[in-house]
């Protein structure tokens, strides 16, 4: 029997995810969609996701890029940096969040009211 499967075959190949949480619960669901063969972008703001700072650390040094936390749930995605707190950055999430299927966040109710990101965003163009 041959366990062999090519990337073309996943079964999400072909979806585009964007995700901004932090931490575990969705860092993790979006790697597992992209196990899955979905794109995923994590976009963090300039300071980072918080699990960058949470030990274990890889290296003898507390350094960003060696918390086991944050590389184990991020690994394999693509990553861009975009500070949303300012209109600019904003304008760049939006367009960001526009062309993908799935949008995977876990801000708070006044975070999604003060930035206008909510469901509308996707239903517009995409009713299905």
């Amino acid at each position: 029997m041959n366990f062999e499967y090519f990337e073309d075959d996943l079964p999400l190949n072909g979806i585009k995810i964007v995700e901004t949480a932090q931490g575990v619960s969705g860092p993790y669901a979006a790697k597992l969609l992209g196990s899955l063969g979905a794109e995923v972008i994590k976009v963090e703001l300039p300071e980072g996701d918080w699990s960058r700072k949470t030990p274990p650390f890889l290296a003898e040094s507390n350094h960003t890029e060696s918390s086991a936390l944050y590389l184990y749930n991020n690994t394999g995605k693509k990553s861009v940096v975009i500070d949303w707190r300012n209109s600019e950055g904003l304008h760049q999430l939006k367009n960001l969040i526009e062309s993908a299927d799935v949008f995977i966040e876990d801000w708070d109710m006044s975070a999604r009211t003060t930035w206008n990101l909510n469901s509308e965003i996707f239903l517009e163009d995409k009713p299905q």
